[in-house]
């Protein structure tokens, strides 16, 4: 979900770029039809669209993953953006990355859950019947 509402910022910043420059260059934008502009809305649409282009290049991305000792994180269990183990730089987690780590979580859960249904994996001694001696008659 994170990187649609990602591509949606820079889309919409391209858009409006393209509008405001649109306006700039002919005094006209196409919104709903054509339709004449002033100078200064064209300039701040196109400052729009520069802004969420902007935005969207320099927000820090959700999960990371540090190049030492192969973890991912959120970002938001980093320091400053660096590996709490190695204290290095992290850099933004690939799509297959963040698919595998969400898919050993869910492994993780799994066995917990197991755990938690069998407990210690025991198995309960069974118990003998005491043989008695048999009367014999």
């Amino acid at each position: 979900m994170f990187t649609f509402i990602s591509n949606t910022y820079f889309v919409c910043g391209v858009l409006f770029a393209i509008e405001g420059s649109l306006g700039i260059i002919l005094g006209k934008t196409y919104f709903r039809g054509w339709r004449e502009v002033s100078i200064l809305e064209a300039i701040l649409t196109f400052l729009l669209g520069i802004a969420l282009i902007y935005y969207d290049l320099k927000r820090k991305p959700y999960y990371v993953k540090c190049h030492k000792c192969i973890k991912i994180f959120k970002y938001e269990e980093t320091i400053k953006g660096k590996c709490p183990n190695c204290n290095i730089k992290t850099k933004k987690a690939t799509k297959k990355e963040i698919e595998e780590y969400k898919n050993t979580i869910k492994q993780k859960e799994a066995e917990i859950l197991r755990e938690e249904k069998e407990p210690n994996n025991t198995t309960k001694p069974k118990k003998f019947k005491k043989k008695g001696k048999k009367k014999v008659i």
